[in-house]
Formats: C-alpha cells, sequence, structure tokens
C-alpha cells in the first residue's frame, strides 16, 4: 500500500469519526427547532385568591412559560390541563385558560373549593409550548428534519468515494 493511500485511509477515518461526532449535533439542534416544549407539573398556588375558603374568580394566574411577541397569534399554549392529587378540573367550569395570554383563573366550584379547604391550595398545569427558536411553518420543519439524514447520506457516500478511490489504486477492483 502506498503512503498515498494511506492518507486516505487515515483521512476517510477522521472524517467519519468527525461526521458521526457532528452527526448528533445537527439532529439534536434540529429539534430544538422544530419540536414543541412539554411542560409538565408545574405547581400554581392560588393561596392568594383563596378569601375564607372561596375562591375569587377575578384573581388571575400566569403559567411559567406564556406566549410573547409572535406567539400569542403564532403558537399559543394548547394541550392545558389542570389537576391537583385527587380531581382533574375540568376547563370552563373549575378554571377559565386563555391559550394565548397564558393567564389561568379559578372559577369558585366545589372541586376548587375542595382544593382550598383541604389547605394544599396548589393546582398542578401541564401544557405544551414553543421555545422561542420554534419553526411556525410545516414545510420549515419538514425540511429541517430531512438535514440529519442526507448529512448522514452524504457522510456514507465520501467513505465510500474513499474507500472505492483507494480500492482501485490498490489494483482490487480490477479496474
Amino acid at each position: 500500500m502506498e503512503n498515498k493511500n494511506i492518507t486516505i485511509l487515515i483521512a476517510a477515518f477522521i472524517a467519519l469519526i468527525v461526521g458521526i461526532s457532528l452527526l448528533g449535533v445537527v439532529a439534536t439542534q434540529s429539534n430544538i427547532v422544530v419540536d414543541k416544549i412539554n411542560a409538565s407539573s408545574e405547581t400554581i398556588d392560588f393561596t392568594a385568591a383563596n378569601t375564607d375558603g372561596t375562591i375569587n374568580e377575578t384573581y388571575p394566574f400566569t403559567i411559567t412559560y406564556p406566549p410573547t411577541g409572535w406567539e400569542v397569534t403564532g403558537c399559543p399554549i394548547t394541550n392545558f390541563v389542570a389537576y391537583n392529587d385527587s380531581t382533574t378540573f375540568v376547563s370552563g367550569t373549575d378554571y377559565v385558560f386563555t391559550a394565548s395570554t397564558g393567564v389561568i383563573t379559578f372559577n369558585n366550584t366545589v372541586n376548587m373549593n375542595a382544593t382550598a379547604g383541604d389547605n394544599s391550595n396548589k393546582t398542578t398545569v401541564t401544557y405544551v409550548y414553543c421555545g422561542s427558536d420554534y419553526l411556525t411553518q410545516s414545510w420549515q420543519r419538514t425540511i429541517l428534519k430531512l438535514i440529519p439524514g442526507f448529512f448522514a447520506l452524504a457522510l456514507m457516500g465520501v467513505g465510500i468515494g474513499l474507500f472505492y478511490q483507494i480500492l482501485r489504486d490498490e489494483g482490487i477492483l480490477g479496474l
């Protein structure tokens, strides 16, 4: 084997190692802008709205990640659920949630008063929101999801091409 082929072989291995390590980074960074984020088990303490065992229905609470700027209309909060240890609360009955602002108000219902009556005054919420870099157009997300696959195919093509060149130079392929 000539020195030229040894150099190509070493370059091929280095290219594959660097490419494989970059593949994970490319895929991770792509997922950051194409996937929505799940907020789970966020606790809202409504002690301030609990006056004498009844709920002040006008007291607003804001979730940790409310929509701002373009998110208000481009990506409001979805899959919002409020619950405590024993009850899943009913939207519109036990609470009112505004997805475009991230504001929740609790209604003066039996379920909410029972939570206030046990002195926990805590409601857990889960929801899905968009990160600040989220791509709102579906075609953008689709193309970005394809990039890691094409990157892997290109990496494989480089590897095959370099090994083909070595096999051809050594006369193994007989061409």
